[in-house]
């Protein structure tokens, strides 16, 4: 039972200690590579109103998701139909 206590312990510590670490570092790595190009952009966008390339997917509920999903699943010419492309903007 204290070997338990003692991982647990040093599972909270890795917790505590690495969380704030990785915040750290990810608002670093943003600053590096985040771009005035890139910010003007996003701002832009978002100013026109237009949505992302995800954003689409939150608008539909989970029962509209599935049942797109089976009705693709279920007729073979569907399949041919499904979008290909990841990013509309890279094609």
């Amino acid at each position: 039972m204290v070997g338990e206590d003692a991982y647990c312990i040093d599972v909270l510590t890795a917790e505590f200690i690495g969380g704030p670490l990785m915040i750290i570092l990810l608002e670093v790595v943003f600053r590096l590579f985040l771009r005035e190009r890139l910010l003007k952009s996003a701002k832009s966008q978002s100013e026109k109103g237009l949505a992302g390339s995800m954003e689409g997917h939150a608008a539909r509920t989970i029962a509209q998701q599935a049942a797109e999903n089976s009705q693709r699943w279920r007729e073979p010419t569907q399949l041919s139909k499904a979008p290909r492309r990841l990013h509309p903007a890279r094609g």
